[in-house]
């Protein structure tokens, strides 16, 4: 769809399989070798030709009479946070700092370190501590640790699963092969034996870790379909004696090992046996029934014995290198077969998600291996991109830093063409690309969480992005017919203002981001109704209309600047800081108490509770906050453009913080939470890290965080061009431009992979997952819930929010059609849909199935107070009509049901018991109005417990005891109608066990077991919210959930189990460990941060203090006492 490409269709030759329609070439390579050079040099010069003339490589002019300006990845901003711009320098707490890991590769301590990277978890690896299973990579097709049986990398290979709501991709530590080294007099590692990394090198590609006392390094980047360790030398010398190069296997290998494919030598338990490789190793394991193929760099000596169940390939010596220099070696392991003699239920029975494609190991699959086996992806793997002129178009250049550990291990066949890298693309990345082929005849695909990837051949990758149109306004304006209703709701709108406490910028950067960038729509939905009412067609829909006077948007304006501006000058009573050990701006966080924060900087609660303001402190979510807060800052600025300048570098830090491009700004990292490579965003960052690795839940929200920041560069590049301040302007341009390219992979990898289409011919998930979204996208793991519960209106409605313009490009008509009837349903049945605001993502959804008319009249029936709720505060009357209004008409409309064809003039009123009301909670002397008045997160203590007596159908009593004795006793508990704490505690331990038993060992082992265990540990087990997980047992109703269970147990009962580990003590050996650790004591627990689920061991003496741990820790080396 790209015009701006003419080449396009002679490029279409080289693209192969890549057609949706067959996964084939249209012609062997026989029938084009003829005419490759001159087909390659004709696409090759005119390609070029049509990039240069467009602009692609080279920026054209911004406009006329301007100089030059190119695209030179410069900081949007030098500035130092602290020194410059006067924020506070926070010194981050120990436990949180980055360890001697990776400050290994930041020796100077001013390199800002990634908090969201795809390889974070193995950037959590503690000081002086050994890596497990948990300190992961996920590449693709391989899981990747360092946990192996040797000091190394182990690679594992993946199984999909699927269920009806959870797709999950799991691996057998058993089966994997380590890449590592032993000493030369040794069978498998000693336990004493460091396994410990540093990382060597990171970049947006790829990250390299070292093992420095083994002289060995391994650069780590998604797709390869080969793991490469580079060992300084064939042989290490150290004062422990000499090192080997080796390969570990944690099952045995069949004792016939096959070597440069002809050749055998025995790899038994009786004997250690010799043979020289010049090329490869070949060997199989029976119990996984997996064949994997070893490549040497260079022809090697190599020894092979079986030690118990470990098999180790360790190199002994080279001819090749008496009399000569030392000079590096290297190991290249790759999984040949997954299914060798069929043996394997689980890998040889893998949905096959891609209709012609061959899988891993069939065909020509190992002469594809063996042919590109001597490339490899270097430490330096980086990507950058170019912009069209008219900024319509990008550019992505993915460049592997292609490395060779030899010449080619299979020499090039006559008139074959000289070999490439190989790397397996995404299914995103196929539709992209224009010069990258596959290397064979036929299309090979492994299974990836998020579709099939497959085998493409080229040293880098050049991908087109279409880039949106970015604006305050849609695609199409709104047509007259709904005129008088927006001008209708802006009589009301336009006097919204933020709580108090928000204005004095004490709370949360989330929820306030949402309320400013509320306003914020409202007055450029305003003035957009001002200017169309004034035409001649706009004009006979504004009859009769009242639009806001220019005081009130005035007023409104001011009120919107001190909203923002309170954040961003260092008044706030939750200020921002600077974290210069990660390299962030993050939120102080606010210790609420009756409306106000108690704590003042230096105080800064958020740094020591990840879940403090959603974990901000710990680089959680904070693209969703800061996008809000860039779009009200966008507002402000074009309503007036001297305050826009006077804060251009103070916004530029919260842009810096989420979207910064240029690796030259030595205070923030780049594009803090993108995956350049899957194109979309992580949300968690450093608070967490668990063996399902990074997640996202909201895709939503991450586009339009990325929206904001285009909007922002685009709204101050008008500010700066109209003073003629060209360096302003430049940067200014820049933002724009970024957040552009930003919003545009975000929106791509958000419909292939959250919104869930069942009739595409290339599948991405499982037919076994029926819902048409992902809730939450893990590295490993999609869920069809969220963080809050799993009812299905919620997990949609957390994919479209907020309502923006560049909604209209996010969901495509043909998956809106699919989703539609699902989430219409689904909100219908439960009330709280409604009352809660999700209702009004389901109106913007059914105006963008066609019906607009029949959504607009829903939408002013709605009740006023669902834009006050937690699901619609940052919704708004007047937003809503506008998105619904500026839908494009759509040809065919998706068929309703019958009686939602007809447009309610009332909706059916709701009928609650009319026995229930709350008083004073049967506390009159001290539940007073101003105790129920009091506002705790947002709402007050009279709002919750309404809330519970109207929407959970508890009585007075219940709804107080629960606010006012459970959740917010400090706040609420004058209110509580119990008289002393141990009737309270009581109270409520009899009311969990009533509502929420401890779950089962059947549960403790199933799909149930899936809560963020660290915070909550109810879990709903029936019902809507089947699933889902809150802090406090689940009230037992109908159309909410029906049961639930406690998962506390869930750890006695098989805490190594529910890790996923593999047992490695007796269980004799893990009751008398248990012993070192007791019950923890109740003023340890309230300060307890162990995720209690998958590490419920705390240590709280000795050298790890604080440290939390799987298994009971040993005291035995002191390190905890």
């Amino acid at each position: 769809h790209l015009q701006f490409w003419p080449g396009q269709q002679a490029l279409a030759h080289q693209r192969n399989s890549f057609d949706a329609s067959a996964g084939k070439f249209q012609k062997k390579r026989s029938d084009i070798n003829k005419a490759l050079f001159v087909s390659f040099l004709t696409i090759s010069l005119t390609t070029l030709y049509f990039l240069w003339k467009e602009g692609i490589f080279m920026q054209q002019e911004v406009k006329a009479g301007d100089a030059d300006y190119f695209a030179c990845r410069e900081p949007f901003s030098r500035l130092d946070p602290v020194h410059d711009l006067g924020l506070a320098n926070f010194d981050r707490p120990q436990g949180s700092r980055p360890s001697s890991v990776v400050q290994h590769s930041n020796k100077k301590m001013t390199r800002p370190i990634p908090t969201n990277a795809w390889y974070q978890n193995l950037l959590m690896l503690g000081d002086d501590t050994e890596p497990t299973e948990f300190h992961r990579a996920y590449a693709i097709p391989y899981v990747l640790d360092a946990a192996g049986p040797i000091p190394g990398l182990r690679m594992h290979t993946n199984h999909i699963s699927s269920s009806s709501n959870v797709i999950q991709l799991t691996v057998n530590n058993l089966h994997g092969v380590t890449m590592g080294a032993i000493h030369r007099t040794s069978g498998p590692a000693s336990k004493n034996v460091k396994k410990a990394f540093s990382v060597q090198e990171m970049t947006q590609l790829a990250v390299t870790l070292r093992w420095e006392d083994f002289g060995m390094s391994t650069p780590i980047v998604k797709g390869m379909p080969y793991a490469t360790m580079s060992y300084d030398s064939l042989e290490i010398v150290t004062p422990h004696g000499i090192l080997a190069p080796a390969i570990a296997t944690e099952v045995p290998v069949a004792e016939e090992v096959i070597i440069d494919g002809h050749k055998k030598m025995s790899c038994s338990s009786e004997k250690r046996s010799f043979a020289w490789v010049e090329k490869e190793i070949q060997f199989f394991s029976p119990e996984s029934d997996f064949t994997w193929l070893v490549f040497v760099s260079e022809k090697v000596q190599i020894s092979c014995q079986t030690f118990g169940s470990n098999t180790i390939i360790s190199a002994e010596s080279s001819t090749d290198r008496l009399n000569e220099e030392v000079k590096p070696f290297h190991f290249r392991t790759a999984l040949f077969k997954p299914c060798t003699n069929g043996r394997n239920p689980v890998y040889c029975h893998q949905e096959q998600l891609h209709p012609t494609a061959l899988l891993t190991g069939q065909g020509e699959y190992g002469k594809l291996l063996r042919s590109h086996a001597h490339l490899y992806p270097g430490p330096k793997a980086s990507v950058s991109y170019e912009i069209n002129s008219n900024e319509t178009a990008a550019a992505l250049h993915f460049d592997w830093d292609v490395q060779a550990i030899s010449a080619p291990l299979y020499p090039t066949l006559k008139n074959e063409t000289v070999k490439e890298l190989i790397t397996y693309a995404l299914p995103h990345h196929v539709d992209m690309m224009k010069t990258v082929r596959s290397p064979s005849d036929d299309l090979y695909c492994s299974a990836s969480l998020v579709g099939p990837s497959c085998l493409v051949e080229g040293s880098s990758w050049h991908l087109l992005e279409e880039l949106p149109p970015i604006s305050f306004r849609a695609e199409r304006s709104p047509p007259t017919w709904s005129l008088a209703s927006i001008a209708k709701s802006l009589e009301t709108d336009i006097k919204f203002r933020l709580p108090d406490y928000f204005q004095r910028g004490a709370g949360d950067t989330y929820f306030s981001g949402k309320m400013i960038a509320r306003l914020g729509r409202v007055l450029v939905i305003s003035e957009e109704i001002e200017e169309l009412c004034k035409t001649k067609k706009g004009s006979s829909g504004c009859q009769n209309a009242t639009l806001p006077s220019k005081r009130q948007m005035t007023n409104a304006i001011d009120a919107l600047r001190a909203s923002v501006e309170v954040w961003l000058n260092g008044t706030a009573e939750a200020p921002f800081v600077f974290d210069s050990a990660w390299g962030g701006v993050a939120n102080c966080g606010c210790d609420w108490d009756d409306g106000t924060c108690t704590n003042k900087f230096p105080d800064c609660p958020a740094f020591g509770n990840p879940g403090l303001n959603f974990g901000n402190a710990f680089y959680n979510d904070m693209h969703f906050h800061y996008g809000y807060h860039i779009f009200g800052a966008a507002v402000v600025s074009h309503f007036d453009p001297e305050w826009g300048r006077d804060f251009f570098e103070r916004v530029l830090l919260l842009v810096r913080n989420i979207a910064n491009p240029s690796e030259d700004d030595e205070y923030f990292p780049v594009m803090r939470h993108k995956d350049v490579f899957q194109g979309h965003s992580w949300a968690s960052g450093i608070a967490t890290w668990v063996l399902n690795g990074r997640n996202q839940e909201s895709s939503s929200e991450s586009v339009a965080a990325y929206e904001s920041v285009a909007l922002y560069g685009k709204v101050m590049a008008s500010v700066f061009e109209e003073i003629g301040s060209r360096e302003e302007y430049n940067r200014a341009v820049e933002v724009r431009r970024v957040g552009k390219l930003l919003t545009a992979s975000e929106l791509r990898s958000a419909r292939k992979y959250y919104h869930v289409k069942q009739e595409e011919e290339i599948k991405i998930y499982p037919g076994a997952y029926t819902p048409h979204v992902i809730g939450i996208m893990w590295q490993t793991m999609a869920q069809f819930q969220t963080w809050f519960g799993a009812a299905p209106y919620l997990a949609t409605g957390i994919q479209l929010l907020p309502l923006t313009p560049i909604a209209g490009r996010r969901d495509e008509i043909d998956w809106a059609k699919e989703m539609y009837p699902s989430l219409e349903e689904s909100c219908n049945a439960d009330e709280i849909c409604e009352e809660q605001g999700w209702s009004v993502l389901q109106l913007g959804a059914l105006s963008t199935v066609g019906h607009a008319k029949l959504a607009l009249q829903r939408a002013k029936l709605l009740p006023t107070d669902v834009f006050e709720t937690a699901g619609g505060n940052g919704h708004s009357m007047t937003n809503t009509l506008w998105y619904i209004a500026t839908r494009e008409p759509v040809e065919e409309p998706l068929p309703l049901k019958d009686d939602s064809t007809i447009p309610d003039n009332v909706f059916p009123a709701k009928k609650f018991p009319n026995d229930k009301a709350l008083f004073d909670c049967y506390r009159p002397e001290t539940c007073t109005e101003y105790v129920l008045d009091t506002i705790v997160d947002l709402y007050s203590c009279r709002q919750r417990i309404n809330f519970l007596i109207k929407n959970m159908f508890m009585s007075q009593k219940e709804a107080c005891v629960q606010v006012a004795a459970m959740e917010y006793p400090d706040e609420c508990g004058k209110c509580n109608p119990l008289a002393n704490y141990e009737e309270t505690i009581k109270a409520a331990k009899e009311a969990a066990a009533r509502q929420c038993p401890p779950c089962t060992e059947q549960q403790c082992h199933g799909d149930l077991n899936r809560c963020p265990s660290y915070e909550n540990t109810f879990v709903c087990t029936a019902g809507r919210n089947e699933g889902g997980c809150a802090g406090n047992p689940w009230e037992i109703v109908p159309w909410s959930c029906a049961e639930c269970c406690e998962l506390t147990n869930c750890p006695k009962i098989s805490p190594l189990e529910l890790t996923t580990l593999e047992s490695i003590e007796a269980e004799n050996e893990l009751i008398e460990a248990e012993k070192n650790c007791p019950m923890c004591t109740k003023e340890q627990c309230k300060s307890n941060l162990c995720p209690v689920h998958v590490a419920p061991y705390l240590c709280i003496e000795g050298s790890s203090t604080g440290g939390c741990s799987m298994r009971p820790w040993g005291l035995e080396d002191g390190q905890c006492q």
